[in-house]
């Protein structure tokens, strides 16, 4: 008589969760203060950092961000993150001086680490441009015309940096592009200024709530 064979399946891992398309609620913590804020993976690093500024006053480039293992920079593509709902993100204030930069370039030459730059900066122009577009508390426009000025006075020094680079006619022309991409940005910036120029000098001391404002 012949005896029946059973076969054993072997376990199964289990099926990571999919992050959710669209804003996604996590948690920001800060100097042993947290907040609930969204994270809009569709958009970019500059969005966050702006969101961020908002909330705890920080500026972009001195937010050092740390979520699921890893360093957030200014060029970090959040979709590749998988944030999920109740997820933590740590930030820390970096030192003057020290500020965050671009990592993901094209090559190590000024050139490309220099292009990384503008392309970061011409996000939070842009970012910036949204923001001002919607926000019509006199606190935090304040808050937003003092990092249209920051960051202008960013643009500024960059064109300097682009003035130095050196070499042949390719980089040459090359520098000739970045010089027209970066002041078109700083033109931008300065549009800024007279557009979120807070009247009758608003303060911008305070921190208003995380969801005062959806980047």
């Amino acid at each position: 008589m012949a005896s029946a064979c059973i076969t054993m399946q072997p376990p199964q891992p289990p099926v990571p969760p999919t992050p959710p398309a669209g804003p996604v609620p996590v948690g920001l913590s800060y100097e042993k203060q947290t907040w609930e804020i969204t994270v809009d993976t569709s958009k970019g690093m500059a969005n966050l950092n702006l969101h961020i500024y908002i909330v705890t006053g920080v500026l972009p480039g001195r937010q050092k961000l740390m979520a699921k293992g890893q360093t957030l920079y200014p060029d970090t593509q959040l979709n590749k993150i998988g944030f999920l709902p109740r997820d933590k993100i740590m930030l820390v204030q970096v030192p003057a001086g020290q500020e965050m930069e671009p990592v993901h370039h094209i090559s190590p030459h000024p050139v490309d680490r220099t292009r990384s730059k503008i392309v970061c900066l011409d996000e939070l122009a842009t970012a910036l441009e949204g923001a001002a577009g919607i926000v019509k508390d006199p606190e935090m426009l304040a808050k937003i015309h003092k990092l249209v000025m920051v960051t202008e006075d960013s643009g500024t020094k960059l064109l300097l940096k682009v003035d130095e680079i050196q070499g042949d006619d390719n980089v040459r022309a090359a520098r000739k592009a970045l010089v027209k991409h970066l002041s078109g940005v700083c033109d931008r910036l300065d549009n800024l200024k007279t557009q979120t120029k807070p009247d009758g000098g608003a303060s911008a001391g305070g921190q208003p709530g995380a969801q005062a404002v959806q980047m």
